[in-house]
């Protein structure tokens, strides 16, 4: 079971060893921000195969939709947005001390914000986009660790994402807190 900002929920069930599939909702819609209700419809995670000694590999995918349902403030319904993605990556390291390397290519088909010219811009199309994502986790203590998730994006509608935060993983817990990222995923470089 995973929250997020305690409204967006997720589930997960491990099929085998290498291979697991999820979904998930939002509870609480319009709380957080202007979305509606947000489900992930299917997620599916195949990995942890070893390549070579502390290397391991893995592909996932998934399939969202997120119904925002009005365009704007003059309440033209619309359809909902779309998100595809799919991916691979590689681990290097422990379990305790690791960086993970992922290349990631979405489709997607929904609201786009953007600056031009110093005006800022909303329109509904259909983008593909790749994604590298650097990702590591560091033990620094028997229940803490320091964790960082950044993605490169090569969209002009989304921006580098980047974050570092603390892990607290007692017995059967685990708790994210992050201690530094972006507002909304944007950057202005």
């Amino acid at each position: 079971l995973n929250n997020t900002l305690f409204f967006y929920n997720s589930i997960e069930y491990g099929i085998s060893d290498h291979l697991s599939a999820g979904t998930g909702i939002s509870l609480f819609p319009y709380i957080v921000d202007d979305y509606g209700p947000y489900i992930n419809m299917f997620k599916l995670k195949a990995g942890g195969w070893k390549l070579a000694n502390k290397i391991y590999g893995g592909l996932s995918g998934f399939y969202s939709i997120v119904d925002e349902g009005y365009y704007e403030s003059n309440a033209t319904p619309r359809s909902p947005d779309t998100h595809l993605s799919l991916g691979g990556l590689m681990t290097f390291g422990t379990r305790d001390n690791n960086f993970t390397l992922g290349l990631n290519g979405y489709k997607f088909k929904g609201l786009h914000y953007y600056y031009d010219n110093f005006n800022y811009i909303t329109e509904y199309k259909s983008t593909t986009f790749m994604t590298i994502s650097l990702s590591g986790l560091l033990r620094i203590s028997r229940h803490f660790y320091l964790i960082s998730e950044n993605w490169i994006v090569n969209s002009d509608a989304f921006g580098n994402k980047y974050s570092f935060g603390l892990r607290y993983a007692p017995n059967k817990l685990l708790i994210e807190m992050a201690l530094v990222r972006n507002v909304y995923g944007y950057d202005d470089g």
